[in-house]
């Protein structure tokens, strides 16, 4: 395999940031603008963007209290409007970077309306770039980003969205539970990959994918520029925990006469298929705690996972994983998220949802549209959490050869209001943005070496550019 080159590719990506504050910046630029200061911008940004390599050698400096004063991570995305403008010659065949996401809520089913979205519902918020700051110390996150903010302003951007995230303690969302359990390992090439580690063309670019090709159908044009770089999908969710909690409390209080002490923390946990704490829920046991020794020490093979955890459970209908009633997870499937929550007091409180992926068609697109809101694939049963089909929506509880079930109604229980798609390229391709379409191919080599002071080398690589 192909070592992934971790200077190229930016670190939010394969390594996340996984900070305890993030900021995102949502940019538009004005469709007449001047480019020039735009691609001596994009160049600027080639040198500050930060790289997996980075994040790998400075996760610990980052998490130490006494050096993160100051110290911060940039992730940078491109939307398809502005990508167009810099490179013409460079097409992406991804539906759903090219018609955006207010053309795709019809196909994943998000019953919102763009007039309600803090970005792009309409030409006014559309989001042409997106930064996302990143720290653990709050003042100095939010203290780069408005620097970076500046610099945008200068070269003729405009904020049209921005919102400051922290990671609640224990890694939890709103309703209470641990976030990011189950995440996909890319295998880097470099010696230290896990025994399950994931093809990188999964989730990034230029890369072998699941299926042992080089996806050659995702773009065209300059095929180096594409390289490293990565697919990204954000989505704004509005979470409820009252309503959730409240839905909680009336089925366990409906249920208790055949289901006695059943309480609304089990129905909570019941219906994500895991507890807060992560571990795995088993409807069999008087506790409802599957034995485990890891988290993720599962694959719902063993019959024991198989039936005391619900097929029409979140995390079941999200990854079902290989267990005897369910649909494999194919590995061209899988997508890494890197979300964040957001708090802005009650009524405007929830996830920043982010995900990579190479393909989103294949991946974040066809999990949601095809799984989390069907009840019958993967498995019998809704996604009542997170599914948006209409009502009644409901997941059958086996409990010792029993079965009960759980109902509800058009629960809104998560509200979206905001989606795009973003092209987040590798920082050679970042660099190659100085130059005008039409010396793309004479000077992107030689700017690759400008990067990062030469710290790495794509011209090695067999492909053209």
């Amino acid at each position: 395999m192909t070592p992934v080159n971790l200077e190229a590719v930016q670190g939010n990506v394969l390594a996340g940031f996984n900070t305890a504050h993030q900021v995102f910046l949502g940019l538009r630029l004005d469709n007449d603008a001047d480019l020039a200061p735009v691609r001596a911008l994009m160049a600027a940004l080639a040198g500050q963007v930060t790289s997996h390599a980075e994040v790998r050698r400075d996760r610990e400096l980052m998490k130490d209290s006494a050096n993160n004063i100051g110290r911060s991570w940039l992730c940078v995305g491109l939307g398809q409007a502005l990508l167009k403008r810099l490179r013409p010659d460079v097409t992406f065949f991804s539906k759903s970077f090219r018609n955006g996401y207010a053309a795709r809520r019809f196909f994943l089913q998000d019953p919102s309306q763009p007039d309600d979205w803090r970005f792009e519902g309409s030409e006014a918020n559309r989001l042409d770039m997106l930064y996302i700051v990143a720290g653990n110390d709050r003042g100095s996150t939010q203290e780069a980003a408005a620097n970076h903010l500046v610099r945008a302003a200068e070269a003729g951007f405009a904020r049209v969205w921005q919102e400051d995230c922290a990671r609640i303690p224990g890694d939890r969302e709103h309703f209470g539970f641990r976030d990011g359990i189950a995440q996909p390992r890319p295998a880097l090439g470099h010696g230290d990959d896990p025994d399950n580690a994931q093809a990188p063309g999964q989730f990034v670019l230029g890369y072998p994918n699941a299926l042992g090709d080089v996806p050659p159908d995702l773009f065209s044009g300059a095929r180096l520029f594409s390289d490293a770089g990565s697919l990204m999908q954000v989505r704004r969710l509005v979470q409820r925990p009252d309503a959730f909690h409240g839905f909680c409390r009336d089925v366990a209080a409906r249920l208790a006469p055949g289901w006695p002490g059943l309480m609304a923390e089990q129905v909570a946990a019941i219906i994500v298929g895991r507890w807060p704490d992560g571990t795995l829920v088993d409807t069999n046991s008087d506790d409802l705690m599957a034995a485990l020794d890891e988290l993720d020490d599962f694959d719902f093979s063993v019959p024991a996972q198989a039936t005391g955890c619900p097929t029409g459970a979140h995390i079941r209908k999200t990854n079902p994983r290989r267990g005897p009633s369910d649909q494999s997870v194919p590995d061209h499937q899988r997508f890494l998220r890197r979300g964040i929550p957001f708090d802005n007091g009650p009524g405007d409180r929830g996830l920043l949802f982010v995900a990579f992926q190479s393909d989103p068609e294949l991946q974040v697109d066809f999990v949601t549209a095809n799984w989390m809101n069907s009840d019958s694939s993967p498995g019998v049963g809704h996604d009542i959490l997170v599914g948006t089909t209409p009502g009644p929506r409901a997941i059958d509880v086996g409990r010792n050869g029993t079965s009960v079930r759980i109902e509800g109604d058009d629960n809104a229980w998560i509200v979206p209001n905001g989606g795009a798609y973003l092209f987040v390229p590798g920082l050679p391709a970042l660099a190659a943005l100085e130059a005008a379409p039409g010396a793309v191919n004479a000077t992107m080599l030689s700017m690759v070496g400008r990067v990062r002071s030469g710290l790495f080398d794509l011209t090695q690589r067999s492909r053209g550019l």
